[in-house]
């Protein structure tokens, strides 16, 4: 997108759909639907923003082994709001912030659980070079607990500050006469306490068969660095697919639903759940 635009990226993606596909990448993609990641390796106009809220609603009994094979084990249960606000401060340059709520519980009502603030998120994009089809961007994020009870079994894992640095990149094309979007991240994600550190690979394809219609199919993929400490005594790794369908009901407003499942792992829980999110262009 050249720096001088300025139009939201969802005014952007209905014009291109009347005339030129060539920079269709960032209006196909408006939000990912992932915790992580929103925009992909595009940038807000200036002046433009984004506020996202979006919920996930995950349950599992199953784990992985240090095998990759799966057996039953404690029941755990999450959900998690976001709400998660874009802004262009520079054509090239997007600030974002992201509170959530979480509730977790482990063991069912008879174990333990926790409600309460989740993870605040504060970051920014920059793009580095764009051609119109192709675009490669930075983005540096730091994410603030809002639990703090490491020795609950239910907050173990969201007490401890986190940085995510990622190298992004996005494509616009065609399949056929739809336009289309790839988009591919690679992080590393620093934990502080008892988790290791992680690499992260996030992929996404989006595909607009209809001016209102957005398809997306993502893949999220962690890896830990090695072995951290107490629950995190054993390295792992999971991968997870979310298929879902994004609706633009009105011209400043959008809704998405999906499903998730991790279909690989290894010390790991085995996750399945939908996930649910509204949009808002101003």
């Amino acid at each position: 997108m050249s720096e001088t635009t300025r139009v939201t990226p969802f005014e952007f993606a209905r014009k291109q759909v009347a005339a030129s596909t060539r920079n269709w990448g960032f209006g196909l993609l408006l939000m990912l639907g992932a915790p992580s990641a929103f925009a992909g390796a595009w940038t807000l106009p200036a002046g433009s923003g984004a506020a996202y809220l979006s919920t996930t609603a995950t349950s599992n009994d199953r784990y992985f082994n240090d095998d990759g094979g799966s057996f039953v084990n404690q029941d755990y249960r999450k959900v998690e709001t976001q709400l998660h606000v874009e802004y262009g401060i520079t054509d090239s340059l997007t600030g974002f912030v992201g509170p959530s709520l979480l509730h977790t519980s482990v063991g069912g009502s008879a174990g333990d659980s926790y409600f309460g603030l989740g993870y605040t998120d504060f970051g920014l994009r920059k793009r580095l070079y764009t051609d119109g089809a192709n675009v490669f961007s930075v983005e540096a994020t730091a994410r603030v607990p809002g639990a703090s009870n490491s020795g609950n079994p239910a907050e173990i894992g969201y007490t401890g500050m986190e940085f995510d640095l990622r190298a992004l990149y996005g494509r616009s094309f065609q399949i056929g006469s739809w336009p289309a979007f790839a988009d591919a991240e690679l992080a590393w994600h620093v934990r502080n306490g008892a988790p290791p550190d992680e690499y992260r690979v996030d992929l996404t394809l989006g595909v607009r068969p209809a001016s209102q219609w957005l398809v997306l199919l993502q893949s999220f993929s962690v890896i830990s660095n090695g072995a951290g400490t107490g629950a995190f005594n054993l390295p792992y790794r999971y991968y997870k697919i979310q298929p879902s369908v994004v609706w633009d009901f009105a011209p400043k407003w959008s809704g998405q639903l999906g499903a998730g499942t991790t279909v690989a792992g290894r010390n790991s829980w085995r996750e399945q759940g939908v996930v649910m999110g509204l949009w808002r262009r101003f």
